[in-house]
């Protein structure tokens, strides 16, 4: 069985494979952009709830109480 792969930049390239192994790669093709889709919808859904959390995480007291430390040395010199 001969297919055509399409790259990136449309170019075609024919590769003989046999129709078990075409299954196959369907196959693995399938689940690879389902897991693709959900990465990029949970990055999506994140990114949603960090930008809903910004000025808490900004103003919020209790969320920057130890933002006063960010420059101090916690260690003594020796």
């Amino acid at each position: 069985m001969i297919q055509y792969i399409v790259n990136g930049i449309g170019e075609k390239t024919a590769v003989l494979i046999s129709i078990e192994e075409w299954k196959k790669f369907e196959s693995y093709y399938r689940i690879f952009i389902e897991n693709l889709k959900v990465d990029t919808e949970q990055k999506n859904i994140l990114a949603s709830a960090a930008q809903v959390l910004l000025d808490d995480y900004l103003h919020d007291e209790e969320l920057t109480a130890f933002t006063t430390l960010d420059h101090e040395n916690f260690y003594e010199p020796r």
